[in-house]
């Protein structure tokens, strides 16, 4: 993969410095690029398919479908970076980058290849790192060659933990799952020796983070074997193994309870084994416990609300999870559900908390409205736009005065959603959202506004009489609280 700084100087002729640190333009890399492929490909080359007798056939092949290293440097990434960064290692990484976003999987690998140029200690993530990527999504890599490529960066002790991982997540992606097995079984037994001279902390860690997905490896089984058999006819081996790989699954995912840390997808696989073998309550206490142990973790409250209500939880167990969960995303779609469950209760016939419930349900509506999510979405104007009318019609003043307290603590909402130059060209692609703003502008701000004014023309010409009777009578309702109050 790397070459000696020999070969390096040897390679470089006089447009690199002696020390291999400084790429003066252009060319010169271009030319490094040709130095090191007509060095020892099969040491230096990440992508090692080219055949030495055919160089100038191959070079006329990329030239016709790819455009070159040096062609691509000048046309798509210097023009972007002042002349100081139009050299050396900062113009290769750029151009790396360039490719890798744009998947010009030839030219990055060409990239990382001259990296090896540069001290390899220094600069070795992002060879592992880059050159990974690229072998896994090159059309031309093989097994064999990735497998060559991880063996030799193991040899590195640096990120060797984390290296090995990557492994594994690629041959999960290919469903080679016995090869993972062995993987993680592997590094299980590897990591006694290796980890005893580590922090104490950083090998509890890695320690945690392999059982994980050791778990992980044995929940795959499991699904498998759960999908592939038919339950009402497994055999008994089969059912005793399906237990077998449950335990085993549980005890290692079930060592991350109490742990701090974003553990998302092993939990859910955890609690789908529990849910599904019919341990509700061990799945409730594992999804409850997340939930205490990372805060600040919306997931952790998602799972848990969805958890309940896949398995009939109560109305309120519902509405205190989901309170937890919007008060950390307003903006998330579960808040629509909430408002859902609190306009329930606000419609039930029991007086108790009823003011306290008219509040609750009326700033959780409005805290939605406050992100741009909501700002063309039809359903919240609407739930808003109904409550307005039908409090003002019963002239409820402590609904009401929810209202616009709520009401009175935005005031850039006028310049925010009811801005003239919006509701013209709202009244255009979605006429619905427009009228229920235009409600809600009448109950709130005032029938005489030029936002009012502006949406009810518009219905007048195009002879709209239904909504424009819906604006006139929510006129009338605030006209008369006005004369009461």
């Amino acid at each position: 993969m790397t070459m000696d700084k020999s070969k390096d100087q040897e390679s470089s002729g006089d447009d690199f410095q002696t020390d291999g640190k400084t790429l003066h333009d252009a060319e010169s890399i271009n030319d490094a690029s040709k130095d090191v492929s007509d060095a020892d490909t099969s040491d230096t080359s990440i992508l090692d398919s080219d055949d030495p007798g055919n160089l100038e056939d191959e070079e006329e092949k990329e030239e016709e479908h790819l455009p070159g290293l040096k062609d691509f440097l000048k046309k798509n990434v210097t023009d972007r970076f002042s002349v100081g960064e139009k050299t050396g290692l900062p113009l290769l990484l750029a151009c790396l980058r360039e490719c890798l976003l744009t998947h010009r999987w030839n030219e990055a690998s060409h990239a990382v290849e001259m990296m090896c140029l540069y001290p390899t200690q220094q600069y070795e993530d992002y060879v592992w790192k880059c050159g990974v990527e690229i072998l896994y999504s090159h059309p031309g890599s093989d097994p064999a060659l990735i497998e060559q490529f991880n063996s030799k960066l193991e040899g590195v002790n640096k990120q060797l933990k984390k290296k090995r991982l990557e492994k594994v997540f690629y041959l999960l992606s290919r469903q080679q799952y016995k090869e993972a097995h062995l993987e993680v079984r592997s590094f299980k037994r590897s990591r006694r020796t290796k980890l005893r001279k580590e922090d104490a902390k950083t090998s509890k860690f890695w320690e945690l983070l392999i059982n994980s997905y050791s778990g992980m490896l044995q929940y795959m089984t499991w699904h498998q074997n759960f999908e592939s058999v038919d339950r009402e006819s497994q055999e008994a081996d089969t059912a005793e193994s399906g237990e077998f790989e449950v335990r085993r699954a549980c005890v290692s995912l079930g060592k991350l309870s109490g742990r701090p840390g974003v553990w998302d997808i092993f939990i859910t696989k955890h609690v789908e084994i529990l849910e599904t073998t019919g341990k509700i309550e061990e799945a409730k206490e594992v999804l409850e416990k997340y939930c205490t142990q990372c805060q600040d973790n919306p997931n952790a409250f998602r799972y848990l609300y969805r958890f309940l209500k896949r398995n009939n939880g109560s109305e309120s167990n519902l509405m205190q999870i989901l309170k937890e969960f919007v008060r950390r995303v307003p903006s998330d779609p579960l808040a629509l559900e909430l408002v859902r469950l609190q306009q329930l209760a606000v419609k039930s016939k029991k007086k108790k908390k009823h003011n306290e419930r008219i509040h609750a349900f009326t700033n959780t509506l409005f805290n939605m409205l406050d992100y741009p999510y909501w700002y063309k979405k039809l359903k919240p104007w609407k739930i808003l736009s109904k409550h307005l009318t039908k409090v003002f019609r019963r002239q409820d003043t402590v609904a009401i005065k929810a209202a616009q307290d709520c009401w009175s603590m935005r005031n850039w909402w006028p310049s925010y959603h009811f801005d003239v130059k919006s509701a013209q060209g709202l009244l255009k692609s979605n006429k619905k959202v427009v009228l229920q703003k235009a409600l809600v502008a009448i109950f709130l701000h005032t029938p005489e506004s030029q936002f009012v004014h502006i949406v009810k023309k518009h219905f007048m010409k195009k002879d709209e009489t239904k909504y424009i009777k819906l604006l006139e009578d929510a006129a009338e309702l605030f006209e008369e609280y006005d004369l009461v109050s």
